[in-house]
């Protein structure tokens, strides 16, 4: 199932004012999903593995926490008193991805997995 499919419809490229709520539909994509969303985005305990047509901004809180993501690609920027929650997901370093893509929004593709690739393997020598 995808967001588009939901009692929201397809809302893609529109900016939505309000909370939106798609927990535990079994949801596999965010395909539909709106640009901008002003308010909180749930969209946790369903089956995602990515976060591929995740809305661009929210302004509240985006909570994708017990999905299968293995990556934050695609994630929202979060305005300034939201949050980002993502535990529970098949990556256990992702609210460190988060914060990493956060903190350098210019970095690509390759130089956020490499540099969680050394976070990673810092951490494993470490122990």
């Amino acid at each position: 199932m995808k967001f588009k499919d939901t009692k929201y419809g397809d809302l893609s490229g529109q900016k939505y004012y309000g909370d939106i709520n798609v927990s535990e539909l079994g949801l596999t994509s965010l395909e539909g999903s709106p640009k901008i969303v002003n308010g909180h985005f749930f969209c946790d305990d369903n089956n995602l593995t990515s976060l591929e047509f995740a809305p661009e901004s929210v302004s509240g809180i985006f909570n994708c926490l017990d999905n299968k993501l293995t990556s934050l690609k695609g994630a929202p920027k979060i305005k300034k008193g939201g949050d980002f929650i993502c535990v529970g997901n098949s990556n256990e370093h992702l609210p460190r991805e988060y914060e990493l893509r956060k903190k350098n929004p210019k970095l690509s593709e390759d130089e956020i997995y490499s540099a969680m690739y050394e976070l990673t393997n810092n951490e494993i020598y470490k122990k």
